[in-house]
């Protein structure tokens, strides 16, 4: 089934100011006349979704949370020094990256601005159903808007807090003021959004925010918030607040009521396990020799919140290589050496091509016991002759080290966001995309994957720690799919355990540390890490975190400047 999605509204730079004859506008959409209808307002909802998939600046928190994290390194080429400033804590407030996650997650808090703020004069009409359709473009907007706001907060900590669309020079606000807000529009999501249970892979509502995303994402901010800033509870606007008991109680109703479900094989939630109808495409070694049933696809069951992706949409702000592609498969890909006359996609098969950076921590291996299913499921080894990576440089094609000028190369990558390919060694290789969903063959805007921000087992794991009745059976749930069979009791320690396992590489384990207080673990588990640099052994990779940050960022320099100087650096980046 070919995988299409509508991003419309391709200029959301409405103005306020008046011609010379302050007439209304018959032909061109302007704040004066727009939104007025609720297909108005559904289109600036969808223009709202648009910015979720800003390949550079939001996909790199998703994993940039790896990278600063324990799990991997910088790696990448030689020239690629923004993943090792990051690995290393040295990206300094000048670093464009850092400027386009500020301004793209600002221009999304604008555009659910635009709809939150011009609601009143949209006429929604009074029947139940038109009612109900209110209420879930509201209740979108109002999750959107949060969901921008804490990637802000949680990234770059004292932000302005803007509610409006008029040009303004805001100052920056105690986190405390974004977070109640946060809270408040998530709680409106909640009371807005339907009950229905979610329906898997269905085609006209597939990556919209649902009533359980939102609940779910409660949660997410509750323990970030409560945890960091060590309080017992999640303030609200109104000077009220959300307590743990609440947010227990809102999950339970997700994991009861809302038709999600752990997919019964881990190994089949990632695109490897892919198998094509096309009988001649060969299977994955390590899929055919597990058994390993076919790969469930996106939009299914365990996925509560993913980000769509189209292999169609042309809408990216640097040409055509964005083509709002998943560019967190390729950042996370093999770079892959290319030599005239030899197709080296047959060497790594399945694995596809990419920019060889956030290469995986050797701690993380030889933390990972090896009962658990889900080591081999999200890791893979190159030097494990189960997963048929071809090392005898006598009979070319060879996976080789130090391709295309690699790294902080370790034997291991990451298996659930890596380009998949498919097809035969002995005949085309390409990614599995071109086959299932008619994407473009390049492999720098050919991964068009989901990018899956919230899976129904992390619903399960934050629901453990939260506590409650339930908290030893969702614990266990997840634990027992890994193909444990005893059970364990819900201690913080056993589901940090759980937590760096189940979700690794799924941009969740940099912020648990930080709302563990746990970020001694960042330089303890990456001390003397050893490393090929450009095929080379004998390179040895440190880092040490650098408490003064307290594991925030840099405000990007450029918006100090824009501000006049009223923004404030984060401490630790003067």
């Amino acid at each position: 089934m070919k995988k299409f999605i509508l991003l419309s509204i391709s200029c959301l730079l409405f103005a306020g100011c008046e011609d010379f004859l302050d007439t209304e506008s018959l032909t061109k959409k302007d704040s004066s006349n727009f939104p007025k209808t609720p297909t108005d307002a559904d289109k600036l909802l969808t223009g709202t979704y648009a910015k979720l998939t800003d390949t550079y600046p939001l996909q790199l928190l998703y994993y940039a949370s790896e990278i600063m994290s324990d799990n991997c390194l910088g790696g990448g080429g030689i020239s690629d020094t923004d993943c090792k400033n990051l690995n290393t804590f040295t990206t300094g407030g000048r670093i464009n990256r850092l400027r386009n996650t500020w301004k793209h997650n600002y221009s999304g808090v604008f555009r659910a601005n635009l709809l939150i703020t011009n609601a009143d004069r949209i006429d929604w009409g009074e029947k139940e159903n038109e009612l109900k359709e209110k209420n879930r473009i509201m209740g979108e907007a109002h999750f959107l808007r949060a969901y921008y706001y804490f990637d802000l907060v949680r990234w770059f900590e004292n932000i302005p807090l803007v509610l409006t669309t008029e040009p303004i020079n805001p100052p920056q606000v105690h986190p405390d003021e974004v977070y109640a807000r946060i809270a408040s529009d998530l709680k409106l999501a909640i009371e807005s959004l339907s009950s229905d249970p979610f329906v898997p892979a269905d085609p006209v509502n597939s990556g919209r925010v649902t009533k359980w995303a939102a609940q779910g994402f409660m949660a997410k901010v509750f323990l970030f918030y409560t945890g960091f800033y060590q309080q017992e509870s999640l303030p609200l606007v109104d000077g009220g607040s959300i307590s743990k008991q609440q947010v227990i109680d809102w999950l339970d109703d997700c994991i009861q009521n809302s038709g999600h479900d752990l997919v019964d094989d881990f190994r089949r939630l990632w695109p490897y396990s892919y198998r094509s109808e096309n009988t001649s495409h060969t299977v994955y070694n390590y899929v055919k020799k597990n058994n390993i049933g076919n790969w469930v696809g996106d939009g299914n069951i365990e996925s509560v919140f993913a980000v769509k992706y189209s292999s169609k949409a042309n809408l990216g702000d640097w040409g055509e290589i964005n083509r709002r592609s998943n560019q967190v498969c390729l950042y996370y890909g093999m770079r892959i050496s290319s030599k005239v006359g030899e197709n080296y996609y047959e060497a790594t098969f399945p694995w596809g091509q990419g920019w060889g950076q956030a290469t995986v921590n050797s701690k993380l291996w030889e933390d990972w016991p090896d009962a658990d299913l889900r080591k081999k499921g999200s890791l893979l080894n190159v030097m494990d002759p189960e997963e048929d990576i071809w090392m005898d440089k006598s009979m070319p094609p060879a996976f080789v080290f130090g391709a295309d000028g690699q790294t902080e190369e370790t034997d291991f990558w990451n298996k659930k966001h890596m380009p998949v390919n498919s097809g035969n060694r002995n005949l085309l290789v390409k990614n599995y995309n071109i086959d299932l969903n008619g994407a473009e063959s390049h492999y720098q805007w050919n991964n068009i994957q989901d990018l899956v921000i919230m899976r129904f087992a992390d619903i399960l794991l934050m629901a453990a720690e939260l506590g409650g009745p339930n908290a030893k059976t969702y614990l266990n749930k997840v634990r027992q799919r890994a193909g444990y069979i005893d059970e364990i009791e819900p201690t913080l320690e056993n589901i940090m355990d759980e937590r760096r396992f189940e979700l690794a590489f799924e941009g969740v384990r940099y912020y648990d540390l930080m709302r563990w207080h746990r970020m001694d673990l960042i330089t303890t588990n990456q001390t003397n890490i050893a490393v090929r640099n450009q095929g080379q052994a004998g390179g040895v990779v440190s880092v040490t975190f650098r408490p003064e940050t307290r594991g925030f960022m840099a405000i990007p320099e450029s918006e100090i400047e824009l501000s006049g100087y009223l923004l404030q650096q984060n401490d630790g980046w003067d």
